[in-house]
């Protein structure tokens, strides 16, 4: 089970990478663009349900008991949020160190438009502090609440899939 979950993950890994990759150079905005939460949770969703149905089928004789495929899941989605963690961190710090100053950028924008639609909910004061804290966000900022998202986002496929698959 340990070996099948661990093949998966270094899968799940890759996946993140390469969905991160290609939408961050094809100036996606992969930070605030919602479609990695989608396609993060799409492959979770996908590769955890193979590797659960593979290990059901061919490892158990068609019998998978809860925590078996809750374990191989948490093993899956650990791995990619840890790997896709490192992997963004040298990432931003060496790859593209550019990519913070974008970031913060792109969050400005976004919080502008925001709070122009919305002007009664932004006071002066609070859009102040507000763009105080995005320009003092940090790599290891980022880091931690994309490695989350990811985290939280197995935490939500994996108990799906662990009871659609057993016995």
């Amino acid at each position: 089970m340990i070996k099948l979950a661990l093949r998966y993950g270094a899968f799940a890994i890759l996946i993140t990478i390469i969905s991160f990759t290609v939408l961050f150079y094809t100036d996606q905005k992969p930070f605030i663009n919602f479609n990695t939460i989608f396609i993060d949770g799409l492959s979770f969703l996908v590769l955890i349900g193979v590797a659960t149905y593979e290990f059901k089928k061919y490892r158990q004789g068609g019998e998978l008991r809860f925590w078996q495929g809750m374990s191989m899941g948490m093993i899956i989605y650990i791995m990619a949020a840890v790997g896709f963690s490192a992997f963004l961190y040298l990432f931003m710090a060496y790859i593209e160190p550019e990519a913070l100053i974008n970031y913060k950028k792109e969050s400005i924008d976004f919080y502008n438009r925001t709070a122009e639609m919305y002007p009664d909910k932004y006071s002066s004061e609070r859009r102040a502090t507000d763009l105080a804290n995005i320009n003092e966000v940090t790599i290891s900022g980022i880091v931690f609440k994309e490695g989350i998202k990811k985290l939280l986002l197995g935490l939500l496929v994996t108990p799906i899939i662990a009871i659609f698959m057993r016995k």
